[in-house]
């Protein structure tokens, strides 16, 4: 069984912080945002007010 890398989304504004699986999950938790208008930033990128980046994290794949 292999490790594998995936990415995860950070979300941030001030103190608040979020980790997120994927940005259609992240936009239905916060109506503020349109999926298909911030699908096109490329991380990282800031939107209304808010600090999106992605970090690799390691899967363990079966």
């Amino acid at each position: 069984m292999a490790a594998s890398l995936k990415n995860i989304i950070l979300l941030s504004q001030g103190e608040k912080r979020e980790v997120w699986t994927s940005l259609v999950l992240l936009c239905d938790a916060h109506p503020e945002f349109s999926y298909h208008y911030i699908k096109k930033y490329k991380f990282p990128f800031e939107y209304k007010g808010w600090f999106f980046e992605k970090q690799p994290v390691n899967v363990k794949s079966e």
